[in-house]
């Protein structure tokens, strides 16, 4: 993978995914080695600034009163603690973007869906996609179904992204099976820890 063309995104990177309070670990529980995984996040993104690879952000958050989330999700505890203007919504401050790094807000799971993503990737004239982030079986996949869908080639940062061990292994699966390349964050062509 070149540089040429290529950006970085983050997906939902935030407060409530990396250090949910304990009223959602007592009733969803944590994200399984999610403090390893930012970790690795930081050095990847760091490694794409070091490159020139423009990185992009994506945000899950909603309306106040939550009345652009789902129907489905309104009453649950995640989906206040993601309403916009709360701490819990906010992008962890190790990877706090720079003024001149995107962040795409969204409410759904898809960061295409109803967002400008589509649109910045092409100013950027990106054509591949680094993705890593949470949750792996939800807004990342998701997110990287919708990005081949658009004609970008995709490669999933295994080790940067995180969800419950039995449908990280199943959503990893499926995206190398048909949709992206899976790998390693210190085997992608960012550069070498």
């Amino acid at each position: 993978m070149t540089r040429r063309h290529l950006a970085l995104l983050l997906i939902d990177l935030q407060e409530i995914f990396v250090r949910p309070p304990p009223a959602v670990v007592e009733a969803a529980g944590e994200l399984p080695g999610i403090h390893a995984v930012l970790e690795r996040t930081v050095r990847l993104r760091e490694r794409a600034r070091d490159r020139g690879v423009p990185v992009l952000y994506t945000r899950h958050v909603f309306r106040p009163g939550l009345v652009d989330a789902p129907l489905a999700a309104r009453d649950a505890l995640r989906a206040r603690a993601l309403e916009r203007g709360r701490p819990t919504a906010e992008i962890v401050a190790e990877l706090a973007p720079s003024e001149e790094e995107a962040v795409v807000e969204k409410n759904r799971h898809d960061g295409f869906f109803g967002t400008d993503l589509a649109a910045r990737l092409r100013e950027l004239g990106v054509r591949r996609l680094v993705v890593a982030g949470v949750v792996t079986n939800l807004c990342v996949e998701t997110t990287v179904r919708s990005a081949v869908q658009r004609d970008l080639d995709v490669t999933v940062a295994a080790d940067c992204t995180s969800a419950p061990p039995q449908a990280h292994a199943r959503s990893l699966a499926a995206m190398a099976d048909a949709f992206a390349v899976v790998a390693d964050s210190p085997s992608l062509l960012l550069g070498h820890s």
